[in-house]
């Protein structure tokens, strides 16, 4: 499990056939960081809930805009009978200049002796539609 914040380099792949063929593959930069640590954002060039060059703002994954993100994926977890979890490290997209495109967040769920016991893909579409699906 990381400790602290760190930038993440990956791709954005999607293929869909039907209503209409549509895909893309590119480049991108994830922030990985363990939500006990979210204070930690707090640097030169980044930001927490306020514009920089990159920033991180809870109104991106907490609808409600609460000061606590993770109150979100307790109640998800709590719905499926899962109260173990010790920590919540989430890897998603940083705001880039204020501007935000977040595909998917993946919120992973440590247990107390640093298992990885769920995994909570958080799905946005262009339309504003959100989907939420949990593997354990």
């Amino acid at each position: 499990m990381i400790s602290g914040p760190l930038l993440i380099s990956g791709k954005i792949m999607h293929h869909r056939t039907t209503p209409k063929k549509n895909s893309f593959n590119y480049k991108s930069t994830y922030i990985s960081f363990p939500l006990s640590k979210i204070n930690k954002l707090k640097k030169s060039l980044f930001s927490l809930n306020k514009c920089n060059l990159f920033g991180f703002y809870n109104l991106d994954h907490a609808k409600e805009n609460s000061p606590n993100i993770q109150s979100k994926i307790n109640k998800i977890l709590s719905q499926n009978n899962i109260n173990n979890i010790s920590e919540v490290v989430l890897v998603t997209h940083p705001r880039i200049l204020n501007y935000v495109f977040n595909p998917v967040s993946f919120w992973l769920c440590f247990d107390k002796k640093n298992q990885l016991i769920a995994v909570l893909s958080a799905v946005n579409n262009t339309c504003s539609q959100s989907h939420d699906y949990l593997c354990f």
